[in-house]
C-alpha cells in the first residue's frame, strides 16, 4: 500500500472511509458461519497502519491541485496526491460500504442467520465468488438445497482471463459431488435490491417468489428461500423467504 510505503519518508495522510481494511472473500465464511475468529481474522485495522502519519476516517468530496476536501468540509493540504479509489464497490457483505467494524460485525451476525434460516438457496452467477459462496453455504449445510444458473455454457466463463476448460469441468464435478445443482446457459429474468443497515446488501427477502429463467425452462426457481446474485461486476443479491425457524443441519 502506498501509504505504508511512503510512512517515514513523508508526511503521510491516508483517507479512508472505513476504520478497517476488509479481506472480501474471507467475508463469504463469515457471513455464512459467523463467529469472533472470522470476523477478527479478516479485518485489519488502520490505525496501526503508520507509524508516522495519520489515517482520517472519512470520504473525499473534491480533489484540487493543494489539497482534498472531505465530506464535512474539512480540507486537507498536500503537495502531492496519490488517488487510489480502487475498483467498483461490492455490495455487502463483501465490503462494510463505510460501516465500523462493530455495526459490519452485527451485520454479518444478521446475514448468518438468514442464511442458517433459509430453506434453500439459489446462486445467480458462477464465477468465483458465486462459486465460493455457494460451497461455503453447502458445506455449512449439507442438508440445504443449493442451486446455481449461470449464464455462460461452463463455470468461470465470464471471468476477464480465459479459463481451463479442465478447471470449469473440475468445479463443476466437485459442487455436483457436494450436492449443488447447477444450471448453465440461464439467467434470472429479474433480481431483486437488498439493504442491510441503510447500505445495499447482498440479502434481499422475497418471501413466496420464484424466478423465471431466460432459456425459457418451464420449470422456474419456485421460492429459493435464498438467492444470491453474482453478475460480471461482482454485485451481490440474495433474495431470502423462511420456511420455518428450525436449522437444516
Amino acid at each position: 500500500m502506498a501509504a505504508h510505503a511512503l510512512d517515514g519518508k513523508a508526511n503521510v495522510v491516508l483517507i479512508e472511509r472505513e476504520d478497517a481494511l476488509t479481506h472480501s472473500m474471507a467475508t463469504l465464511r463469515a457471513a455464512t458461519l459467523g463467529g469472533t475468529t472470522y470476523k477478527e481474522q479478516m479485518r485489519v485495522p488502520y490505525n496501526g497502519l503508520l507509524k508516522r502519519g495519520r489515517v482520517v476516517q472519512g470520504s473525499a468530496e473534491s480533489v484540487t491541485p493543494g489539497k482534498v476536501k472531505l465530506t464535512g468540509g474539512e480540507e486537507i493540504p498536500a503537495d502531492y496526491i496519490i488517488m487510489a479509489t480502487g475498483g467498483r464497490g461490492f455490495h455487502f457483505p463483501l465490503q462494510a460500504q463505510g460501516k465500523t467494524t462493530a455495526e459490519y460485525n452485527a451485520m454479518l451476525d444478521a446475514a448468518r442467520d438468514q442464511i442458517a434460516e433459509a430453506g434453500s438457496v439459489a446462486v445467480v452467477g458462477g464465477g468465483p465468488v458465486g462459486i465460493e459462496m455457494a460451497g461455503e453455504i453447502k458445506a455449512a449445510h449439507p442438508d440445504k438445497p443449493v442451486t446455481v444458473v449461470h449464464s455462460g455454457g461452463a463455470l468461470l466463463s465470464g471471468n476477464v482471463q480465459p479459463t481451463d476448460p479442465r478447471l470449469s469441468a473440475s468445479l463443476l464435478r466437485q459442487m455436483e459431488d457436494m450436492g449443488i445443482t447447477v444450471i448453465l446457459n440461464a439467467r434470472m429474468q429479474t433480481l431483486p435490491h437488498g439493504e442491510s443497515a441503510g447500505v445495499s446488501s447482498a440479502i434481499c427477502s422475497t418471501p413466496g417468489q420464484s424466478h423465471s429463467l431466460s432459456n425459457g425452462n418451464p420449470n422456474p426457481i419456485a421460492n429459493p428461500t435464498l438467492t444470491l446474485a453474482l453478475t460480471r461486476t461482482l454485485t451481490l443479491t440474495l433474495t431470502l423467504t423462511l420456511r420455518d425457524r428450525s436449522y437444516t443441519r
